[in-house]
């Protein structure tokens, strides 16, 4: 076999093992989307995937498949996907920016604006638990103290977003 051949031969164990990659992920993307919505005991039309470096759009019909919906970080190497939880009776959606990546046969998930990581093997719904907790417990806190909050100025961001159109609206 010739240098250039071995080239070659190492080029292809490269792609092949990139499109592995990149299914393993997607289906643990899907899993993530799947088990929230479990979690949460919802339907999974309340819980939806999108391209993080787009703007969502909450009333648009298109629904976006885990091939869609994630995008690599080049700085490193975590996936980076977008997921929206929709809570219709209230008619507001919380939007997380979710990233993971998958090394020695185990996912590290995290939230992209938060520090915490926590490690999954397969991601069964078990192993998602912790995350799903750590997730539903960010969304509770903005919803129960993310009001006040505003009213005291804590934190950095001093934005209510959905609570002005909750109170605009009768």
């Amino acid at each position: 076999m010739s240098k250039f051949d071995e080239l070659i031969k190492a080029c292809e164990k490269l792609k092949e093992a990139g499109q592995n990659y990149r299914f393993i992920s997607e289906e643990f993307a899907d899993r993530l989307q799947d088990g929230f919505a479990s979690y949460l005991e919802t339907d999974k039309q309340n819980v939806r995937l999108f391209p993080p470096s787009e703007n969502y759009d909450p009333k648009a019909t298109r629904w976006f498949l885990p091939s869609d919906a994630l995008e690599l970080e080049k700085e490193d190497g975590f996936w980076l996907m977008g997921l929206a939880l929709h809570l219709p009776p209230v008619r507001t959606v919380y939007m997380f920016k979710l990233k993971f990546k998958y090394i020695n046969d185990k996912f590290i998930v995290k939230d992209k604006d938060k520090d915490k990581e926590f490690t999954v093997g397969s991601g069964t719904e078990d192993e998602l638990r912790p995350f799903f907790d750590h997730l539903f417990e960010i969304v509770r806190y903005r919803y129960e103290q993310g009001f006040q909050d505003f009213l005291h100025e804590k934190g950095q961001r001093n934005s209510i977003g959905f609570v002005s159109d909750l109170l605009l609206k009768s």
